[in-house]
């Protein structure tokens, strides 16, 4: 059985990437067999999808949006330094 997803924008799924919330991404194939769509899992286990998309532009997203979950994961979060009262 096929999990829902919910379809949203390719911006979307690339706001989630960066903001660390997602956990994998891949492409798979539209009904029609000649688009794809990027599906995305976050870390919630919440399956998004883009519309479908040129295959040559899926694959370019799909490469970006890897990248952004990769970074996302190398953030380093800062910290007051002590004994500084402005930041």
């Amino acid at each position: 059985m096929e999990t829902e997803s919910m379809i949203v924008s390719l911006l979307e799924i690339e706001s989630l990437a960066l903001g660390n919330k997602l956990a994998e991404a891949k492409l798979e194939n539209c009904p029609d067999g000649k688009k794809r769509m990027i599906v995305a899992i976050s870390r919630e286990g919440i399956r998004y999808r883009t519309k479908c998309i040129e295959g040559g532009k899926a694959s370019k997203a799909l490469a970006i949006i890897l990248n952004y979950i990769r970074w996302s994961r190398d953030v380093v979060t800062a910290e007051r330094p002590t004994g500084v009262e402005k930041w």
